[in-house]
């Protein structure tokens, strides 16, 4: 037969054994939810990062674009601004004679 106290001795380490192992198996839990936050966070966070990459492609496609048509209308612009025709109501000789000395105040010669 087995003495009382080694009974309770034995009682009482499986109790600890029991209960470290149901502390290991508990915190093994905590751990892997922690994970699953911490990789769920992750994922958005990838999610974010590449949506944000898609909108600075398309906001580049577009600034390009608008740099493109920059040039253009400012070509136009400086055009325009250096070859001013007037539009008035003249004959052809009264109209070409105003848009020459638009040109140059020294090319007014007559037909």
């Amino acid at each position: 037969m087995i003495p009382f106290n080694l009974r309770i001795a034995a009682a009482i380490a499986s109790l600890l054994v029991a209960f470290s192992f149901g502390w290991l198996v508990f915190s093994w839990k905590n751990d892997a939810s922690i994970l699953d936050k911490e990789r769920e966070a992750a994922h958005a966070y990838q999610q974010a990062v590449e949506k944000a990459n898609e909108t600075g492609a398309k906001l580049q496609q577009v600034l390009s674009k608008l740099e493109e048509n920059k040039f253009v209308v400012t070509k136009e612009l400086s055009h325009e601004t250096t070859l001013v025709q007037y539009r008035c109501n003249l004959p052809d000789g009264g109209r070409l004679l105003f848009n020459r000395s638009a040109e140059s105040p020294y090319s007014i010669q007559p037909d």
